[in-house]
């Protein structure tokens, strides 16, 4: 009780000092250090990385970052960023205040009634199924660039290709689990076999879907340990470094293919202060200024009282069966503004966006239940770490959800479920 007493305190505390703050970039660095340091003391004196850990890691990755890469002083962007500051300590107010005491019931699933031969035939096969479909694609991307390969068909709406992209993401982590518990080897072979599903992601030219695969697989491998140790953490340190490696290469490429201008080595910039140094290894989307220019918008048009946010139940109908489907957030807001973008583009709103299209400033209340539905995530989360089995594999990729919903979270949620069903479809065939 006195720990939740202090953690309501202090975050009220806080929101008040974000709100006498009228310098964007003094504020972007005082919240920058609270993290790190809220970040590098709770994990090592928990020897555990909880979902809060994960949430803050991708506020300060996507978010806070780009105050360091794109700044804009105005007062959209100063208010921008305190309302996703605020909204932010918010969630860390819900979790930290919520119950670790919920118990789920999490049946496990025995190894030795997995048919394991079915289990390493299959996961091949849809391998090959994945490789297959995603050719084209990543063929497009390779000589046009991602923007320019953009068509229609990234739209929701092709629940197939949905499918297929869902596979991509959680087929590591299967693969991960199967040599890893059902026939012990070196993470070698593991690596090997989700090597093409990493290629094909990192060559699609998109960082986040490599990330939410790769975090996955990662986390698998290192679901056998109870507590973390150095070694572990090397282990994890290298394994960041290296995908900020791949995603800093496709930043090269991306936009324009690799038969164009492409160099593996970048211009080195002039040393600022640490903060500007370490985001220029992250990825900011521009959250805080799409949320700046939401701010002003509704300054003179009314909210959308549940439009945006409800997207999230019909996303899955065909466009050919729903001609006038409204678009998300992402896409139709920065078409009002602004031209020149391919019809797939969609901008980053941030975890805030749909809920204050939607209801303004007191989408602050929801935001502080997003903090206590992530703390049940995390308790669901550690009942599938406990009971094992199969099980492991859904709980480690509510990791990447949980860092990609801070970005997009009708994106990620939909990504997800896609990853739920290939998840119960691989269950029921192999047990």
């Amino acid at each position: 009780m006195k720990n939740k007493l202090g953690a309501f305190l202090i975050i009220t505390l806080f929101c008040v000092i974000i709100l006498l703050f009228n310098n964007y970039y003094a504020l972007g660095v005082l919240y920058f250090y609270v993290l790190i340091f809220y970040l590098g003391i709770d994990v090592i004196k928990k020897k555990n990385i909880e979902l809060i850990h994960v949430w803050n890691a991708s506020f300060l990755f996507i978010i806070i970052a780009e105050v360091f890469i794109f700044p804009e002083y105005n007062k959209y962007a100063l208010e921008a960023l305190k309302f996703l500051t605020i909204a932010n300590n918010l969630v860390c107010l819900g979790y930290l205040t919520s119950k670790s005491t919920i118990s789920y019931k999490v049946t496990k699933l025995s190894k030795k009634k997995i048919n394991k031969n079915t289990f390493r035939y299959l996961f091949k096969g849809l391998i090959v199924v994945y490789i297959f479909f995603q050719a084209k694609s990543v063929m497009n991307s390779i000589s046009l660039g991602r923007i320019n390969a953009m068509d229609d068909s990234t739209e929701v709406g092709g629940l197939y290709m949905q499918f297929i992209a869902a596979l991509g993401l959680i087929l590591p982590a299967i693969i991960a689990y199967y040599y890893a518990y059902l026939v012990p080897s070196k993470i070698l072979k593991p690596f090997f076999w989700s090597l093409p599903i990493f290629i094909i992601l990192f060559l699609g030219g998109t960082r986040f879907p490599l990330l939410f695969s790769f975090l996955g697989f990662l986390l698998v491998l290192l679901s056998k340990q109870k507590k973390l140790t150095i070694k572990n953490y090397l282990f994890i340190t290298g394994a960041i470094i290296l995908l900020n490696v791949a995603a800093s290469t496709m930043r090269g490429f991306r936009a324009v293919g690799f038969g164009n201008t492409f160099t593996f080595i970048e211009e080195k910039k002039p040393f600022i202060d640490i903060p500007t140094f370490v985001s220029e290894k992250m990825s900011p989307e521009g959250v805080i200024r799409m949320t700046g220019l939401m701010i002003k918008h509704f300054e003179k048009n009314d909210y959308l009282y549940g439009k945006s946010t409800s997207f999230i139940l019909y996303f899955w109908m065909p466009r050919s069966l729903w001609e006038d489907k409204p678009t998300m957030l992402g896409h139709w807001f920065i078409r009002k503004y602004e031209d020149g973008f391919s019809s797939g583009h969609s901008a980053s709103f941030g975890f805030t966006g749909d809920f204050f299209a939607d209801f303004g400033y007191l989408s602050l209340i929801l935001v502080f239940f997003l903090g206590i539905l992530l703390k049940r995530l995390n308790n669901y989360k550690n009942a599938t770490f406990l009971q094992g089995g199969y099980n492991i594999v859904l709980g480690s990729m509510i990791f990447p959800w949980v860092f990609f919903f801070v970005r997009s979270p009708i994106t990620s949620t939909m990504t997800f479920i896609g990853v739920i069903v290939i998840y119960k479809l691989f269950k029921k065939i192999v047990y």
